[in-house]
Formats: C-alpha cells, structure tokens, sequence
C-alpha cells in the first residue's frame, strides 16, 4: 500500500524503498488508473501497480513525474505528461492564423446569417446544425450530412473553406466551448455577432454584437426548464424601461450593465491560446 498526499503538484509516497528501485532526477511514468473507492487509487509506477490514498483526488490519466527524493519517504513532483513541443507549436499555429472575418464571409456565402433582433434558442440551434462545426461528429453518431457545409465544401473540393472551420472547431475544442460561430448580421443596425454555446445543466446561448445605437452588447440566454427562457441583454446604457415593452410568450428578459472585464473575457481564440500555454510561434 502506498499512502500519498497530494501538496500541488508534489506527491508524497510513503513505501518500502526496496519495492521499487527509483533514483533522485529520475523521471519517470505514472499512470493514475482509476478510483477504486472513497480516495483510495490504483497507481502504475514503472510498470509495477500500487493502492494509493491522495488527500486530493488526482486527475486520472497519465503523467511524467520527477523523483525529489526517495528516503525517507519518496517524493515525486508531477505534471501531465508534456506533448511534443513541435506539436504544439503546430496547433498555436492553427488557432493564431483563424481569420475570423474571413470565417464569416465564408459561412455568409453558404448561408449562415442571422437577424440578432429576431433571435430565438430554436433559430440559433438551427444555424448552427449546418454550420459544419458538428460534421464529423454526425459521421460518428451516422446522422444526416447532405445539409451539411462542410461536407458540400469536401464535395466540391473547396479546401480553403474546409480548412477555415476546423480552425474554428479546434478553438471551440481547445477553449471548453460546445459550439463557437462568428455570424454575419443582416441588419444593417447591427455588427457582425458571436455565438457561443455551453451545456451544462442547462443550455446557456451567449451572443457579442454591437448595435448602433446601445453599443457593445451582450446577450445571455438560458433555458431554465419547463418550457421557460431567461434573457439578460447587458449594455452601457440602462435599456430596463425599454425591455419592460418587450413580451415574449415564456420568455423573461431583463436588463444588467455590462462590464470591461465581460467584453474582454469573451474571446474563444485567446482563451485558446491560454490554455495551450506559453510557446513561442511566429506564423
């Protein structure tokens, strides 16, 4: 039995020094297997299996660790086990060369437009369904994809579109998003607009526009169950007298003031980049 406790990144295992042959600098596989129950984990060291009790559950799967020390106690410090650094500066490549504008023109061309005014949760998943940022996923599930952009791109051989949105899918991937589309507008009032769509218990549809006479807006809509929709529509300007007149069966929408911090914190490519690290790549 190993005993370990988690202290961030260090682990400390308490074991027989002679049940496994280990050397201080040493870097080394672990494989946290799965939890068998309340705490207690199988662990693969060095190809040799071990039960283990963290006072901080570990993330299951694979990691690199370092031996710090190993009497009287053996202390690995560990970390996910790093991809290639080539790799990574492929995929930062991909996500800081996405042209948002061009992504836009490309998807308007094939259709993929919207009147932020007129916008409902049905009309969003129906823009999206086609967008060609779920196509592989209905390859998987074996749903219909002659409606599908991306493959009418494939079908008639238009890399350059192909290439554009899985550019796009790789953000949405790599920032924890369920669905990220930049829409053109077809209200002349109105900027070009982001969508952005997480699950969760429930499903949240958050869209950045910009309206000629409010501003930089942002509108929240989420299904909060029994047929019910909550919109919260954030300005500069207070616009709650205004939304007052505004009645929509089974929708509630209310007004909130937006913030900078809002504004800024709504960029699925930066939060891409972040979340790849810090490597250095020129394109």
């Amino acid at each position: 039995m190993i005993n370990g406790v988690r202290l961030g990144d260090l682990i400390k295992f308490s074991l027989d020094p002679n049940s496994i042959e280990l050397k201080e600098g040493e870097k080394i596989p672990v494989n946290v297997i799965k939890e068998i129950k309340n705490g207690l984990f199988l662990v693969n060291i060095k190809g040799r299996s071990f039960t283990a009790y963290f006072q901080n559950l570990p993330q299951i799967g694979r990691f690199i660790a370092e031996v710090v020390k190993t009497e009287p106690i053996l202390e690995l410090k560990m970390q996910k086990e790093a991809i290639p650094d080539e790799q990574i500066k492929q995929v930062k490549g991909e996500v800081l060369s996405f042209d948002k504008k061009e992504t836009r023109d490309i998807l308007y061309k094939s259709g993929i437009s919207m009147d932020v005014k007129n916008i409902t949760p049905e009309k969003v998943k129906d823009l999206i369904r086609n967008s060609g940022i779920f196509f592989e996923n209905k390859l998987h599930t074996g749903e219909q994809i002659q409606d599908d952009i991306k493959y009418q791109w494939h079908q008639k051989g238009d890399t350059e579109s192909t290439a554009q949105i899985s550019k796009l899918q790789l953000i949405t991937f790599l920032s924890g998003l369920d669905a990220y589309l930049p829409i053109k507008s077809d209200d002349e009032d109105v900027d070009d607009f982001d969508i952005i769509i997480k699950k969760g218990k429930t499903v949240s549809i958050m869209i950045r526009t910009h309206f000629s006479k409010l501003g930089d807006t942002l509108i929240y809509i989420r299904d909060i169950g029994n047929g019910l929709i909550d919109c919260v529509i954030k300005t500069e300007a207070d616009i709650s007298d205004d939304l007052k007149e505004v009645m929509i069966p089974n929708v509630r929408v209310s007004w909130s003031k937006i913030t900078k911090v809002e504004l800024e914190s709504f960029n699925p490519q930066k939060e891409a980049l972040n979340n790849l690290g810090g490597w250095e790549v020129v394109v």
